[in-house]
């Protein structure tokens, strides 16, 4: 069994329930593949996560204090820091380096440090420790940060020079760690990993359901158009995220009674209504940039619960799951209704029985216990 510590964003899941619902924005994607990585490799081997939360915005309380999780073989830490920008980095930097010195004086085995690339925090961290010979550098790699919404230039930049001097590297695609592992240090792509849903959501009509970020480039408008042109009107159309877009559902919900807004959901809810829905959507239209580096993980959540799935053509998807998706081919309003009403024609049993030959093969290559047997490969020979 090794020893694993998280330089990481990820909250521990009942922090960011409480985060959710009190209305503060955290990328739920990113979220959620880091806790389910931590969570695969925590079935062999000994993992503590370092949690290096953001401003706590919701608050007056200028100092947070520390939340302890410690259980085996999956602990979680979080310590006391100001809440306050630049003094808080200085707080988590200051508990996390004693956390790690600590830990080096009382054992004698290498120790895996894994990197959370969209932490510049968890990047300044690092650097202390990448030459040190009893510990292996780690970075996980989920966004090109020039691709992330309303990212800044000096971000992204940031991002670049911290982290692209490990010596391994963990990304969802190949073009992305090319972004950061120009020296073709030993890497392993992993696009997903999900786990299974559990219940499903009650609604009082059929419903199509779509969660995620809600921002025009992801083909908001475009879903929420071509749907309220279709012919059929006995089906509702939810709607979970946040972005900027969200003022512009609201106003559609007000006019229109099929369109039901539900905000930012906890991981649990999300999975719930994808669950229960009639399909779920994916409107994002293509982009050559995007795509290479991106996949969307919500189809991934959407097959893992074995319910119909509405997606654009993504390259990887429509080459790795050509017969267990309906596929939008255009991503236009006019597109998305095409493929509704498609849909809305065609045999609904055969459409659930592609649905649940994707659930097989995604449980199949992205299960946790089988991404757990990937890890145990990937790290077998550091001792």
């Amino acid at each position: 069994m090794k020893h694993i510590i998280f330089l990481s964003t990820l909250l521990y899941p009942l922090d960011y329930q409480e985060r959710i619902r009190n209305g503060e924005w955290i990328n739920p994607s990113h979220q959620q593949y880091m806790s389910r990585l931590a969570e695969a490799f925590s079935q062999k081997h000994e993992v503590s996560v370092l949690s290096l939360p953001p401003i706590k915005k919701r608050t007056k309380k200028k100092i947070i204090p520390q939340n302890i999780h410690p259980r085996h073989p999956l602990s979680f830490f979080q310590f006391s820091y100001w809440n306050l920008p630049i003094i808080r980095s200085l707080s988590l930097q200051f508990h996390v380096q004693q956390f790690i010195r600590h830990w080096l004086r009382h054992h004698a085995e290498t120790l895996i440090l894994v990197i959370d690339i969209n932490s510049r925090l968890a990047g300044v961290i690092a650097k202390r420790w990448r030459r040190h010979p009893r510990i292996v550098t780690l970075g996980v790699a989920t966004d090109d940060p020039r691709q992330l919404s309303d990212s800044k230039p000096s971000y992204q930049q940031t991002i670049f020079r911290l982290h692209r001097r490990y010596q391994r590297y963990i990304g969802l695609t190949p073009e992305l760690l090319k972004l950061f592992n120009p020296k073709h240090k030993p890497q392993l792509v992993i696009p997903a990993i999900v786990e299974a849903s559990v219940g499903a959501a009650r609604h009082p009509r059929p419903y199509f359901f779509f969660s995620g970020a809600l921002y025009a480039r992801y083909g908001i408008a475009e879903m929420i158009e071509g749907f309220l042109t279709v012919k059929q009107k006995d089906f509702d159309l939810i709607i979970a995220g946040y972005g900027p877009e969200s003022s512009l559902i609201e106003r559609l919900m007000q006019q229109h009674r099929q369109i039901k807004y539900l905000g930012m959901l906890t991981p649990q809810e999300t999975s719930k209504y994808q669950a229960g829905a009639y399909a779920n959507l994916n409107p994002r239209p293509l982009d050559a940039n995007l795509d290479a580096v991106s996949i969307p993980s919500k189809v991934f959540d959407y097959m893992s619960t074995g319910v119909p799935i509405l997606t654009t053509e993504h390259p990887y998807l429509k080459s790795e799951f050509p017969d267990t998706c309906l596929w939008i081919s255009e991503s236009s309003a006019t597109g998305i209704r095409v493929a509704i009403e498609r849909m809305l024609a065609g045999d609904y049993s055969l459409f659930q029985a592609q649905a649940i030959r994707g659930k097989t093969i995604t449980f199949k290559r992205f299960g946790i216990e089988n991404i757990a047997q990937d890890l145990g490969e990937f790290i077998k020979d550091i001792n």
